[in-house]
């Protein structure tokens, strides 16, 4: 684009006062732009903005056959991303195999099982977008992005098509791809699914390469993608966002539903509270909400190794369940832990930590578990910026050893809420919140997937 400004801003430049090289210039420039129009100068400075979509429509895109659109999905050489765009009716259009995914995708959610059917005829080689996209439509338990007309008549997919479904399209490393399948083993998990696709469902929680090490997925609020920069509730959105994390979520919901699996799942379970990824590891005390029901001793361990490296773990909003849960049966794991979050240098982990220690407390002096020797060293002195505000609340500051009843009646009216809704020891709403949540955040943030 050199040189279009200077093609008229040069000739009014006084002639007395041109060098010789700018006299040359000019001639220069009149010869490259001899056959150009105003017109042309105008129409290349113009600014167009606005989203980038297909060349499909989207008013008519149901009306596409299933002929059409195997055609579209068989065709060689269609760039992956980044095509050429074109300006039309208002829009940029480009086509691309993202664009025609997401096309494909939207008409899924309105018609899974039709294109269901229309999966099972993809060619071997199809690029996994595509097969995404008919996982978007199959994963729908509710009408969801479907026009008002549509939804009284709308159906799911049956439960044996998206098996048959699963058994074609096998695994794929796509992040994409991935995300769908573990979203699709989470929304539903009341199906029975084969022992193929769970295993294929740990095989993502345990290997897949997404997150990377130390890289956020939906980055920090003041900019950046570093891990060690971000807060406990933003590691909490970003196992969403990834597929180990979503993977783990999945197999969480598979237990509230399978308990039988749990065997099954042990070996997963523990390699997530090993995760190198504090995100996963958020996601891995997800999953072992139902294990509280099942077995707490195997789930307070999890808990207490996924918090081990990074106390922003047992400051995620699963982490009071076990608090609550384990606070009389396992004070001798969760006081020590209590202890370290008050020492943290993260604001949010302290005074997490300082909201817990009435539960530990009040809750172990009722049993008469621990002695006030025990309950001392617990709350100390709160010097902590994070402590003060949480344990002033509770009646601490000011005195060595507040009135413990006092802490135990805080702590029952602060969690009656809690209790109200707790399935034999915990809460299965945390599970629902993070398919909702997760729901939501992906389409706000564009997801990853």
């Amino acid at each position: 684009y050199w040189g279009r400004a200077q093609h008229f801003l040069l000739p009014a430049l006084c002639i007395r006062r041109r060098s010789n090289e700018t006299v040359g210039l000019i001639g220069v420039l009149e010869r490259k732009y001899a056959g150009y129009s105003n017109d042309r100068f105008v129409c290349r400075l113009r600014e167009r903005n606005g989203v980038v979509g297909s060349v499909l429509p989207s008013v008519r895109i149901d009306r596409i056959s299933d002929k059409a659109w195997l055609g579209i999905i068989r065709k060689k050489g269609i760039p992956e991303e980044d095509g050429h765009w074109r300006w039309r009716d208002g829009h940029w259009e480009e086509a691309t195999v993202l664009q025609f995914s997401q096309s494909l995708e939207a008409v899924a959610k309105r018609f899974p099982e039709r294109f269901g059917q229309l999966a099972l005829r993809f060619p071997r080689n199809v690029h996994p977008s595509y097969c995404a996209a008919v996982l978007e439509g199959l994963k729908q338990v509710t009408p969801k992005d479907v026009p008002d007309n549509e939804q009284s008549s709308w159906q799911p997919a049956s439960f044996d098509l998206a098996g048959a479904v699963l058994t074609k399209f096998g695994g794929s490393d796509s992040q994409a791809y991935a995300m769908r399948f573990c979203w699709l083993m989470h929304d539903r998990a009341e199906d029975r699914w084969s022992d193929r696709s769970i295993r294929q469902l740990m095989d993502y929680a345990s290997s897949h390469q997404d997150p990377e090490t130390g890289k956020l997925c939906i980055g920090n609020p003041g900019g950046g993608f570093d891990v060690a920069a971000a807060t406990a509730d933003r590691l909490d959105w970003n196992s969403l966002n990834c597929v180990r994390g979503v993977a783990a979520l999945a197999i969480g919901q598979q237990l509230w539903n399978h308990p039988d699996r749990l065997d099954q799942f042990r070996s997963t379970i523990a390699r997530l509270c090993e995760d190198v990824h504090p995100s996963v590891r958020i996601a891995a005390i997800g999953a072992c909400l139902p294990v509280l029901n099942l077995n707490r001793d195997l789930a307070i361990a999890c808990f207490c190794q996924a918090s081990a490296d990074d106390l922003r773990v047992a400051a995620s909003r699963a982490g009071v369940h076990f608090f609550n849960c384990g606070a009389r049966t396992h004070h001798d794991k969760l006081a020590p832990l209590t202890q370290r979050m008050l020492q943290s240098e993260h604001t949010e982990v302290t005074q997490r930590g300082a909201e817990e220690v009435p539960v530990l407390v009040g809750r172990v002096v009722v049993s008469g578990v621990a002695g006030d020797d025990d309950n001392e060293a617990l709350v100390g002195e709160p010097e902590s910026q994070g402590q003060q505000p949480a344990l002033r609340q509770m009646g601490h500051v000011g005195r060595k050893r507040g009135p413990i009843e006092r802490m135990a009646q805080v702590d029952d009216e602060r969690r009656q809420d809690d209790k109200t809704h707790t399935h034999a020891g915990c809460d299965q709403s945390r599970s629902d919140e993070l398919g909702r949540a997760g729901e939501d955040n992906r389409r706000e943030t564009g997801g990853r997937g």
